[in-house]
């Protein structure tokens, strides 16, 4: 049946964190957006939940917009400062390999700041992650 994978997408999530810090507090409601409506496509939960876990963060105020709601154009860097300029953001953060392939002047031109983020893991959150998953 179509709803299989739902089933299966729940249990799966139960299983890896019903031991999780905090799982029992979110646990019915993500029950019930799995085992009470059939998607039928995965962007559908995908949507629901992001607008789910905006609300458990208080986020209720942030505007979203999606990408079908805009005529972006361009490719790469070019699309992506055409994100910036039509949806009014001053910044924009690339991953540190972007420095290989994004033209900063293009950026700079348009008074969009342009930020590198380096990430590296911190091991003490890998522990803390590990930690929950195993309670």
């Amino acid at each position: 049946p179509k709803e299989f994978w739902q089933r299966k997408h729940w249990e799966s999530i139960k299983i890896n964190y019903k031991k999780a810090l905090y799982f029992e507090d979110y646990a019915d409601d993500l029950e019930k957006m799995y085992n009470s409506q059939e998607w039928d496509n995965l962007i559908d939960i995908c949507w629901y939940q992001f607008n789910y876990f905006l609300k458990c963060l208080e986020l209720n105020d942030v505007e979203i917009i999606r990408m079908s709601q805009t005529q972006f154009e361009g490719k790469k860097d070019n699309l992506i400062l055409d994100h910036c300029k039509k949806l009014n953001g001053a910044a924009v953060v690339f991953g540190s390999q972007g420095r290989n392939y994004v033209d900063i002047n293009k950026f700079n031109k348009e008074k969009k700041y342009v930020y590198f983020q380096d990430y590296k893991q911190s091991k003490f959150l890998l522990g803390v992650a590990q930690q929950w998953v195993q309670r």
